[in-house]
């Protein structure tokens, strides 16, 4: 679910002013996530808010998993294509792969085609978990 998700808010948000932000990079150093944030988007922020939110909203105890391209990479049952958008993406929440040009747009449109071969298993999948687990 987070694979599909993920490249369609990616594939959506091509052609808008936007930002990646890892939740773990923003618990590790609010301050320059903001930033990031702030410019890509062309925002002002106050730092009364940002000190405010560094400290008070921010807690560790958000955090309800915490994954590392180590964990998938090592874990069998984690598919490839997991581990290549996660760690791509990565790279793009960490400012060290530019997602604004025609190489990344090529790699989106390879993982698009990746997910629509995917769709029929994960349709019986669905399918076979609605009769197993019925609501």
């Amino acid at each position: 679910m987070w694979l599909t998700h993920t490249i369609n808010a990616v594939a959506l948000t091509e052609d808008c002013q936007r930002v990646l932000v890892d939740f773990d990079l923003v618990l590790q150093n609010p301050y320059k996530q903001l930033e990031r944030v702030t410019t890509a988007l062309s925002l002002t922020i106050d730092g009364d808010a940002a000190s405010k939110y560094a400290q008070e909203f921010l807690e560790n105890d958000l955090r309800h998993s915490q994954y590392r391209l180590s964990d998938m990479a090592a874990d069998s049952d984690c598919p490839a294509m997991v581990v290549t958008v996660y760690r791509t993406l990565h790279k793009v929440a960490m400012d060290g792969y530019d997602w604004e040009t025609s190489t990344f747009a090529k790699r989106l449109r390879r993982w698009q085609k990746q997910m629509e071969e995917l769709r029929p298993l994960m349709a019986c999948i669905d399918r076979l978990h609605s009769q197993v687990h019925p609501s």
